[in-house]
């Protein structure tokens, strides 16, 4: 029986918290019903003093179980009878624009044949890590995906795609840069910076996609994760899932402060 992607969402989100050296909050704004809304997880990553964020929003699809494809990256989403139905993609990336974020695939993929994987990563060579293990969960542009939906195989997409891990990369040092998780993001291979779309008020990405600050989004969602119950009654979840219907919670993962 496959595993949804929900399952894995929630795996990923458990095993990043109990692991992670930082400080992870993970806030679900409401169960959220993808085959109607086609909501997505906006994302955080933040340096230590929290002065620097990387956002970004993504939507999970899953290898199908004979490693060949992604049948859901073409999925239509909207069940009313009276309005047409479209493209999750399309809305995963509508939405990213008005947040003023990359809009995101996150692959995930279960891999045996090495040959099939890009060996492009040498961190991983230096520890003598398997490179098809490293492709666990990839990442790639939403655009990117959108301009190949006509292919959905695994052997396409992985053309403009990297792993996870690359976000992060210490680049063998085993040490985070200076400027943490965000300037690491925004060193990665893939270019993540979100397009702009005119001038903004408050907070915003700069040229190499890092925010001063961050998106009103993870104020609001960290401050409804002091709450104690999230049944929906706090004017905070409220606010949040009728401001962002389509974002289906938040994970804002910041930094550990440096040591010495």
């Amino acid at each position: 029986m496959p595993i949804s992607e929900e399952t894995v969402t929630e795996n990923l989100l458990l095993d990043l918290y109990q692991k992670y050296p930082g400080d992870v909050t993970i806030v679900p704004f409401t169960k959220p019903l993808e085959g109607k809304t086609g909501a997505d997880w906006a994302w955080s990553f933040e340096s230590s003093d929290g002065t620097r964020s990387f956002p970004m929003l993504v939507q999970a699809k899953a290898l199908d179980h004979r490693d060949h494809e992604y049948p859901e990256i073409g999925r239509f989403i909207g069940r009313s009878k009276t309005a047409p139905k479209k493209k999750q993609i399309d809305q995963l990336i509508r939405t990213a624009k008005k947040l003023n974020f990359p809009a995101v695939y996150a692959f995930y993929n279960h891999l045996d044949d090495e040959s099939r994987v890009p060996a492009n990563c040498q961190s991983l060579a230096m520890i003598g890590s398997p490179m098809p293990d490293s492709w666990g969960v990839s990442l790639a542009r939403a655009e990117d995906v959108a301009a190949s939906l006509a292919d959905q195989t695994f052997d396409t997409h992985r053309k403009h795609s990297m792993p996870l891990h690359c976000l992060l990369c210490s680049r063998g040092t085993g040490r985070a840069g200076p400027g943490g998780s965000p300037m690491a993001i925004a060193l990665s291979p893939m270019p993540l910076q979100a397009p702009t779309t005119g001038r903004h008020r408050g907070p915003g990405p700069s040229e190499d996609g890092t925010w001063h600050g961050r998106h009103i989004i993870f104020d609001l969602a960290y401050e409804a994760s002091l709450v104690a119950t999230h049944d929906g009654g706090s004017p905070l979840f409220s606010r949040l899932r009728k401001q962002f219907p389509n974002v289906a919670g938040v994970v804002i993962v910041r930094d550990a402060p440096p040591k010495g």
